[in-house]
């Protein structure tokens, strides 16, 4: 579960995030044409539609844009930080969110070192 919410995170965070603005702006630009005052249950209904209809269509582009992070967190990358970040500030250039999708494929997983050390035989009686 904390592997789903750590690949998935970014992309319903920025998705809430987005349809939440365009549900704002749906309003706004609804509320300049109405020549009646409207009633309480259409405010409601259309406030309720224009989150849903923002959110809907904010989630696929933004699951497209955080691809690459979704990709590490799902294979543990030891960059996913890194990989996340670039894709947040430059992922909006193509180069950018090529780059890290480039990243996030080739990274190895964790490289899990264990020393064992060996004295020798045991000595003898």
């Amino acid at each position: 579960m904390e592997k789903l919410i750590k690949s998935f995170g970014p992309a319903v965070g920025a998705s809430l995030f987005f349809g939440v603005l365009f549900a704002l702006f749906a309003l706004s630009d609804t509320a300049t044409r109405t020549w009646e005052t409207p009633s309480p249950f259409d405010v409601i209904l259309g406030v309720f539609g224009a989150v849903v209809l923002g959110v809907i269509w904010s989630i696929v582009p933004a699951f497209i844009y955080f691809c690459p992070a979704m990709i590490a967190g799902f294979k543990d990358s030891p960059n996913y930080t890194g990989i996340f970040l670039v894709n947040l500030l430059a992922g909006w250039t193509l180069v950018g969110w090529f780059a890290c999708l480039i990243w996030a494929c080739t990274g190895g997983q964790k490289v899990v070192v264990q020393h064992i050390y060996h004295q020798g035989p045991p000595p003898l009686r």
